[in-house]
């Protein structure tokens, strides 16, 4: 048996609602249900800055992912970010400077190389292969987007 709880980002992650991407699903323990919030919230950082957010020593802080989680810090994070992410590409029309500006990365070329080294495509790429027509409506947060529309 493991001794990892494995909360894992696709467990709390939910479709974003119409009040922006808050609130994820509860995973049972507070201080991933914080730090999942404030992940979506701000989008890419370090792990060290959501240490600092949360008030947690740094070591703790990996430590207490690596036991409720299964994974590290930063792996836990990014794979959070990510889902953000790709509801993102592959729902709104949005350019990938854009997305990656909003979701907190220094500069496209950073968020496509992420982007590539994840699902190992361009964001382009990506978006072309596995583009939905979407029906839902778009969270407050992101009412200035176009949701892409069924294609004759």
């Amino acid at each position: 048996m493991s001794k990892y709880i494995k909360i894992t980002p696709e467990s709390v992650w939910t479709v974003p609602s119409a009040d922006g991407f808050v609130p994820l699903l509860p995973s049972g323990c507070s201080f991933i249900d914080v730090l999942a919030a404030e992940v979506r919230r701000r989008g890419h950082a370090n792990a060290r800055f959501y240490a600092a957010y949360m008030g947690v020593p740094q070591l703790q802080f990996y430590s207490t992912l690596l036991t409720l989680t299964g994974s590290t810090a930063t792996q836990w994070i990014d794979r959070l970010v990510m889902l953000d992410n790709e509801w993102l590409l592959l729902n709104t029309t949005l350019k990938v400077n854009v997305i990656a500006k909003r979701r907190g990365y220094a500069s496209a070329t950073d968020f496509s190389r992420a982007w590539k080294k994840r699902f190992h495509l361009s964001p382009e790429e990506y978006r072309r292969k596995n583009r939905r027509v979407v029906t839902r409506v778009v969270p407050v947060a992101y009412t200035h987007m176009t949701l892409p529309t069924k294609s004759s």
